[in-house]
């Protein structure tokens, strides 16, 4: 694994980073995190206005770390399980960064889509689920990358929204780094080892979406009755006006 360094300045690193992606959002293979096995350390499902989204803690290549210390590059992987309603004009998807963690900056752009171009084709412990999306999709989402109030990073696709699936299997990554220097931005993964006393994995943050546009919805069965019984009355005080 490659030595990570610990860069302060969240917010400001942050916006600088983003600023480079100017019109889109870069794109990650699972190939990016190495040719070893990743092993899930955590997962959860939640939802937001609607929207499910899987989430899972990985540790990349953490089965390299042949000298027993316990350490790992640690990465977030959000997938949307959940079709984004019909007739959505747009979604924001707003990640909390984790507590006692900073994104991981060194590596260029610490958020972004990933896909399954070049999978491996026998890890030993795979990332799960794969994005089903390649590439060439994540380049055609029109999608932009920002920050909200806190210095967490959003991503937002606009209308016309023309995302395969409706949405389904869109992944989304978030590399972070330790803030605790010990090990060099590495998180310990193996408590009782020659680098760590205890596990310091962070927190499966919450994803929040917010939708715009969609359909509207349809009436109650009780709410189309009521209706329909005004209409009558309404045409039977039409009827004796007229007569």
């Amino acid at each position: 694994m490659k030595i990570l360094k610990v860069i302060g300045g969240g917010a400001a690193l942050l916006a600088m980073a983003l600023t480079a992606s100017a019109n889109g959002v870069p794109a990650k293979t699972r190939s990016a995190y190495g040719s070893d096995g990743s092993p899930v350390q955590a997962s959860q499902s939640s939802t937001s206005d609607g929207v499910t989204i899987d989430s899972i803690l990985f540790c990349s290549d953490a089965t390299l770390d042949s000298q027993g210390a316990g350490t790992c590059q640690a990465s977030i992987a959000f997938q949307i399980t959940s079709a984004i309603p019909a007739g959505t004009t747009g979604i924001t998807i707003d990640l909390p960064i984790p507590t006692g963690a900073s994104l991981d900056t060194s590596s260029g752009i610490p958020v972004g889509f990933l896909t399954n171009d070049n999978p491996i084709t026998s890890p030993t412990q795979p990332i799960l689920p794969f994005s089903p999306f390649t590439m060439a999709q994540a380049g055609l989402f029109g999608a932009s990358l920002g920050t909200d109030g806190s210095g967490n990073p959003t991503f937002t696709l606009l209308s016309p929204l023309s995302v395969p699936g409706a949405g389904t299997g869109l992944t989304l990554y978030m590399d972070l780094v330790d803030n605790n220097n010990t090990n060099s931005g590495f998180f310990c993964y193996k408590g009782g080892t020659t680098a760590c006393s205890k596990a310091d994995l962070p927190t499966l943050p919450t994803p929040v979406v917010t939708l715009t546009g969609g359909v509207a919805p349809m009436p109650e069965p009780s709410s189309l009755m009521l209706l329909g019984s005004g209409l009558v009355g309404l045409l039977g005080f039409a009827r004796r006006l007229r007569a």
